[in-house]
C-alpha cells in the first residue's frame, strides 16, 4: 500500500510541476535510465532502472528537482527492487551548450522483495552530471547519483549512472 501511495504522490507532484503557470519558461521534465551498482560491487542483473524527474530552474544557476527511481534485480525465483522518490537541489555551471551540475538532497526509499516491502527509510543522496542543450527546449542528460545508507540493518550505498532526455518549458 505504501508503494502505491509513494507512486501516486510522485506522479501527482510531477503533473503539478508540468501544469503550473508559475513554471512557465523555467520548468523541465525528463527521463533517464542506466545501470546501478551496490557499494559492495554487486551489479544488479537487470540494471537499467528508470528515473523520471521534473524541476524548476531559477534565474540563478540553481534548480529544485523531484524525481522517482526504481532499480530491480532478479535472483532466481525472487525479485528485489529498490525504489524511491527524491528531492534535490542542483547547482550548475553553464558552459555554452553544456552545463555541469552537482546535486544534493534526500531520498525516501523502499526495498521490495517479491512484491512485499521489507525495508524503508529516508537518507541523503548526492551526485552530478552534464546537461547538453540541443535547442530551446530539448537536451540530453548524463549523470551519476549515489543513494547513501540504504537499508536499516545493513546500510549500503547504491550508485546509479544514467543517460536520458530533458524537456524545458
Amino acid at each position: 500500500m505504501q508503494k502505491q501511495n509513494i507512486l501516486f504522490s510522485s506522479l501527482l507532484l510531477l503533473i503539478l510541476i508540468w501544469t503550473s503557470p508559475a513554471m512557465a519558461g523555467n520548468g523541465y521534465i525528463g527521463y533517464t535510465t542506466g545501470p546501478a551498482e551496490v557499494s559492495d560491487n554487486v551489479v544488479f542483473q537487470d540494471p537499467y532502472g528508470p528515473y523520471l524527474f521534473g524541476g524548476y530552474q531559477t534565474e540563478y544557476p540553481l534548480a529544485f528537482e523531484y524525481g522517482i527511481v526504481a532499480v530491480g534485480e532478479k535472483l532466481g525465483a525472487n525479485e528485489l527492487v529498490f525504489g524511491g522518490s527524491n528531492f534535490t537541489v542542483l547547482g550548475s555551471l553553464p558552459l555554452g551548450p553544456v552545463s555541469i551540475f552537482a546535486r544534493a538532497g534526500m531520498v525516501r526509499w523502499i526495498i521490495v522483495v517479491n512484491d512485499e516491502e521489507i525495508d524503508d527509510g529516508t537518507t541523503p543522496t548526492y551526485g552530478g552530471g552534464l546537461d547538453f542543450h540541443l535547442g530551446e527546449h530539448w537536451g540530453l542528460r548524463l549523470e551519476w547519483q549515489r543513494y547513501t545508507k540504504v537499508g536499516t540493518t545493513t546500510e549500503t550505498d547504491i550508485d546509479h549512472s544514467r543517460l536520458g532526455v530533458k524537456y524545458s518549458f
